[in-house]
């Protein structure tokens, strides 16, 4: 069995009762490292009542400690915010995979102002070893959106016998992926050491382009939240849905500066990035 964990990143604080209120949602743990060495963000939130409500009321379930009566919160949307807590039972009778079922509503091309354009989805996350994911992103590629992907850790199917999310996501004319996992402080002897590595600790999603009904969409997805099987089905997690262009250009503006760091294409064929050597989720 896989063990549960409160895997959350985020802090709310409160003048009044509510009256003024801030919530920050982050990829970051408390730690040094988290802080020095790798990529993180945080997602600031201030004087939303609907926000604030739905973490207030999470982090309430969160401290009564009760699995067995636990239901995963349908995702709510309080404008431009869409909140998502985990973990989503197994047995959950709505079909499908959280982040699947996002990636369900990028059309790829479209046709805007008689010309012809093309979706981007662009992917900043520590891990990604859910398989039905990978497949996604790579039929979204298929079908002619722009994929980029920066990360930390996929798996492979030499450490896991399985089809492999680093195999589904590297072929010819597929995905744009670099990986950021490296030793950074040139001592070969930390080398295996995670502590001592730079990596993307971040884990969010940008889509621009088509989404739903809807063209000239930017939108992101930010929090805690891995690709992974314990992030969707065991841990408690936390995600937050974003539509707004200007916080979304700041992402994408972060995004390129991890992008410019990272190793790219078949650079990160390595025992790290393919999770040869299997990491937490972090």
């Amino acid at each position: 069995m896989t063990p549960s964990i409160n895997h959350n990143k985020f802090l709310i604080y409160d003048v009044d009762n509510g009256a003024s209120s801030t919530v920050i949602q982050s990829s970051s743990n408390l730690t040094p490292s988290n802080y020095a060495k790798f990529w993180n963000d945080a997602m600031v939130v201030q004087n939303d009542q609907g926000v604030y409500q739905a973490y207030t009321a999470y982090f309430a379930k969160l401290k009564v400690k009760n699995p067995a009566g636990w239901a995963y919160l349908t995702p709510t949307p309080h404008s431009p915010y869409t909140y998502y807590f985990f973990p989503r039972p197994k047995d959950d009778p709505r079909p499908g995979d959280t982040i699947v079922n996002v990636l369900d509503n990028v059309g790829c091309t479209y046709t805007e102002g008689g010309t012809t354009k093309h979706s981007t989805v662009r992917v900043g996350m520590y891990k990604i070893t859910r398989q039905g994911v990978a497949d996604k992103l790579k039929a979204l590629r298929n079908a002619g959106c722009t994929v980029d992907i920066v990360y930390t850790q996929m798996d492979s199917a030499d450490s896991t016998g399985s089809a492999g999310t680093w195999e589904a996501l590297h072929y010819s004319g597929g995905p744009a992926v670099r990986c950021v996992n490296f030793d950074d402080d040139g001592d070969e002897g930390t080398a295996a050491k995670p502590t001592q590595r730079q990596i993307i600790h971040s884990k969010f999603l940008l889509i621009e382009g088509k989404y739903g009904d809807d063209t000239g969409r930017k939108v992101l997805w930010t929090g805690s939240h891995n690709y992974s099987g314990p992030a969707l089905t065991n841990n408690d997690e936390a995600l937050l849905k974003v539509d707004d262009q200007g916080v979304y250009a700041s992402y994408v503006t972060r995004y390129n500066a991890v992008r410019a760091a990272a190793n790219p294409g078949t650079a990160d064929n390595n025992p790290a990035c393919k999770g040869v050597t299997e990491a937490p989720d972090a």
